[in-house]
């Protein structure tokens, strides 16, 4: 599992730091709708209907975050964490949110903040910006649903949309049909780019997904997989993070 293979190398990092006995508490705590995203320009969000929440880990002063449909509470040390098993979702959510949040605590990564207020949009507008120079002619499969990003690329490129909200699938949203998770692989497969949540890492789907793309350029979007794609190399779009 790739999430157990960032667990090793995080692990690996805390180890050699001499971290893992030191008395360094991770506060996680649930992020209400306003903490999380503030007042953005569209009220579609995933956050924003309570869906999925974000889940805030902090180490001392550095902040990691993570996506998740279970979440949960919990204070202890990094050696806790690590003997968490990830075969469950808040798990999962758990270790996500503090692997970020001691990258961030190295000085590894420092966009691992979700964006607030108007920043869903200026991160779209980028993002276009980026696809357009990069990808133009393309077809591009979107893994998740964020409003913000279909908005902005559905007016330029030929693209497919799927999601796991069931009250999301089968609607024409933001200019796009948002279709079922369980075409995930037809998708992919007629597909020559894939845009990616990094919540796919929380929700387990991640595995099966970068097997789908194999042979295709995978981009990561969010948050949630800011130390996953700077351990394993992927592109990460995320302009308004912090």
């Amino acid at each position: 599992m790739l999430l157990s293979s960032l667990k090793d190398r995080w692990w690996r990092r805390v180890v050699d730091m001499g971290l893992q006995g030191e008395s360094i508490s991770v506060e996680i705590k649930g992020l209400t709708p306003k903490e999380a995203i503030g007042e953005p320009q569209r009220n579609d969000f995933p956050l924003l209907k309570g869906k999925e929440l974000l889940i805030q880990a902090k180490i001392k002063n550095s902040i990691g975050q993570a996506f998740t449909s279970i979440p949960s509470k919990y204070v202890g040390r990094l050696e806790e964490i690590n003997k968490l098993n990830e075969s469950q979702e808040q798990n999962r959510a758990l270790i996500v949110a503090t692997i970020n949040a001691t990258y961030r605590y190295l000085g590894l990564l420092n966009d691992t903040v979700h964006c607030r207020d108007e920043g869903p949009e200026l991160c779209a507008r980028k993002a276009l910006e980026q696809f357009i120079e990069n990808y133009r002619n393309l077809k591009v499969a979107v893994i998740g649903y964020q409003p913000a990003f279909i908005s902005a690329l559905s007016k330029y490129f030929n693209m497919r949309v799927t999601d796991m909200d069931p009250e999301n699938i089968g609607k024409l949203k933001n200019g796009s049909l948002i279709e079922s998770y369980e075409l995930n692989k037809d998708i992919i497969k007629e597909s020559d780019l894939v845009f990616m949540t990094g919540s796919t890492l929380v929700n387990g789907s991640i595995d099966e997904l970068v097997e789908y793309s194999s042979g295709k350029e995978i981009i990561l979007f969010g948050t949630t997989c800011a130390a996953f794609a700077y351990e394993f190399g992927f592109k990460r779009l995320c302009f308004q993070s912090s």
